[in-house]
């Protein structure tokens, strides 16, 4: 993995008693499109969108929610340079669904996308979807690691040039291109689940979208460890970056660190990001909403302007796997 410039993103979507969005303004994407752009301008890496599967309010008084994923391909087209990171749940989610959603979210973005899995842990969750009880954290993690593993194997079950559209002999694809997936794993009710393939959806434009997971406060760290040595980046709390970082770290020394960050609560110290940066932490999201993106990202790139660098602006060409530094996603079937 190469070394990227000091990362800085924004998670975009309104939080539940904080960000008063209008309802017309949230549902028709006007609010989110608009932090998207902002925070492009701003320099922003990527932007998270956050999702889940209960009945929480999420636009002031209306109560609902834009999928993440379907907002995420909906802001491709409208941006040029930043990335988008839907968050996708995984313990009331079909994983093959989860492999072709992704892929084609990757062909919208042009490989300016990534995706961050994570379990519903709430009861609400649960009930809403109807289909199992309420998991404890550590099989709902251990369920989410073995949905990054099968996702990933559907994203190399066509190899890049498996599309060949041959009008002389009528093949779409070359068959010896594609590869058999038959995946077993273990959901969060202890109960087998299979996945078959190969995929319906071509290899991402990256290969591998950047998998992204993050610690939160409704599980302890160690839950995650089987999610985290398979991630490329992995999303820990300000208030316990660095003593948290050195776990990650060494559970997956590849991985790229990123502490999350209230930007309207804390301000960055740079004394406090240079001993970040010491124990391998690559960057920060700010937690805004969709509103003083670009305000929250310029004053973030300003502490640290030593780490940011000046030289690495994105352009359309810049996948999300290049401005974090992953090396070209290998494919495990080819030449097997």
């Amino acid at each position: 993995m190469s070394t990227p410039s000091f990362v800085i993103a924004a998670r975009i979507t309104p939080r539940p008693g904080i960000d008063r969005v209008d309802p017309a303004k949230y549902f028709s994407g006007a609010a989110v499109r608009q932090a998207a752009l902002d925070a492009e301008t701003a320099g922003a890496a990527f932007v998270l969108l956050d999702d889940d599967l209960d009945t929480a309010p999420a636009a002031g008084p209306a109560a609902g929610r834009l999928s993440a994923l379907q907002t995420a391909a909906w802001l491709g087209p409208q941006t040029s340079s930043i990335a988008v990171v839907p968050t996708l749940r995984t313990t009331h989610t079909e994983p093959f669904l989860m492999g072709t959603e992704s892929a084609s979210l990757d062909w919208a973005t042009h490989g300016r996308a990534g995706v961050l899995f994570a379990p519903s842990l709430g009861a609400d969750a649960a009930a809403n979807v109807g289909r199992r009880a309420t998991p404890s954290a550590d099989p709902a993690w251990a369920e989410t690691a073995d949905v990054i593993d099968v996702v990933r194997r559907l994203w190399d079950s066509w190899e890049a040039d498996a599309e060949i559209r041959d009008q002389a002999t009528g093949r779409f694809v070359d068959r010896s291109k594609l590869h058999y997936v038959d995946f077993s794993g273990t959901d969060s009710a202890s109960e087998e689940f299979t996945v078959k393939g190969p995929s319906i959806v071509p290899r991402p434009t990256q290969g591998h979208l950047p998998v992204f997971v993050e610690h939160t406060p409704d599980a302890p760290l160690e839950a995650l460890r089987g999610a985290v040595e398979q991630a490329d980046v992995v999303l820990l709390p300000a208030e316990s970056v660095g003593p948290e970082a050195v776990k990650v770290l060494d559970w997956n020394p590849s991985a790229c660190v990123l502490a999350v960050i209230d930007a309207d609560a804390d301000a960055l110290d740079p004394e406090i990001v240079a001993r970040w940066v010491q124990v391998g932490v690559s960057g920060v999201v700010l937690e805004t909403g969709p509103y003083d993106v670009e305000l929250a990202v310029r004053a973030a790139a300003g502490v640290v302007p030593e780490l940011v660098g000046t030289d690495e602006t994105p352009d359309e060409q810049s996948t999300l796997r290049a401005r974090l530094g992953l090396p070209p996603a290998e494919n495990r079937y080819a030449n097997a």
